[in-house]
């Protein structure tokens, strides 16, 4: 996946989740959920698309400097700037 510098990490349980581990490199939010979902979204653990879209943007914005980032789609679909609030973690639902 062009998206991420070193490749695109698992699709797993932790916790009674669904994880999601990537590397970004430099692409835009969009063009790197699009990857995302092209890759994961057929996947049974796939589901709350805005929620993860939204820890992703935020990932970008304020965690760039994190070596891997977690897309939990058990966690609540916030807006953008809630989720910025929660340091990119809304609560579970």
């Amino acid at each position: 996946m062009r998206g991420f510098g070193q490749g695109l990490g698992r699709l797993g349980k932790g916790l009674g989740l669904a994880l999601l581990l990537a590397v970004p490199a430099a692409l835009p939010a969009g063009a790197v959920f699009a990857e995302v979902q092209a890759k994961f979204g057929a996947t049974p653990q796939w589901h709350n698309p805005a929620g993860m879209a939204a820890q992703l943007s935020c990932h970008i914005e304020i965690a760039r400097h994190k070596a891997e980032w977690n897309l939990e789609p058990d966690r609540r679909a916030d807006s953008p700037e809630q989720t910025r609030k929660e340091d990119c973690n809304p609560p579970f639902v």
